[in-house]
């Protein structure tokens, strides 16, 4: 992974951006289509973007973001004048329903980048240490074969003292 890219992935700053973001266009491309859908079935758009947050940047911003599009959603069905709260108990149900659906995605979500994670740095340790093993069979090789040079000159070494002791010497005495 590059640096700047660690760096954002990493950065709680751009993860709280993210998050931001992502509710942000949710809501906007819900709030056209709240007049065709009064109810808070399209909470599940919240849930898919909480997931993609949490899986990229973890569960606390997921659960920011989870927070964020319950409070979005609930936005969406309350009286002007309430500021908070539906006005109808069963999109006041269907809030917390989404609220408690998009924690549960968030520590899913957030497992499963854990494991991801621990699954790559398996991977990397892995080919580490065929790095290693294949390095060390190149070393007893290189090993093997100065041996073998070794004891070629060795015997090199014997005939020719052989020839010198048999052949010269024994012309000369």
């Amino acid at each position: 992974m590059t640096g700047s890219v660690a760096y954002w992935r990493h950065s709680p700053i751009a993860g709280l951006a993210a998050a931001a973001v992502v509710v942000t266009a949710v809501t906007a491309a819900l709030f056209p289509l709240s007049e065709l859908d009064p109810g808070v079935s399209s909470g599940v758009l919240y849930v898919l973007g909480v997931l993609l947050v949490a899986t990229y940047w973890g569960l606390w911003l997921g659960l920011v973001a989870s927070v964020a599009s319950a409070l979005a959603l609930d936005f969406f069905h309350t009286h002007p004048a309430h500021h908070f709260l539906a006005d109808d108990a069963e999109d006041l149900v269907a809030i917390v329903v989404l609220l408690v659906t998009a924690i549960v995605a968030s520590v899913i979500a957030d497992r499963a980048r854990q494991r991801a994670d621990e699954a790559e740095q398996r991977l990397q340790l892995e080919a580490e240490l065929r790095a290693r093993e294949s390095e060390r069979v190149r070393l007893r090789e290189v090993r093997a074969s100065r041996a073998r040079v070794l004891e070629a000159a060795d015997r090199e070494r014997r005939r020719l003292e052989r020839d010198l002791h048999d052949g010269a010497q024994q012309r000369l005495v």
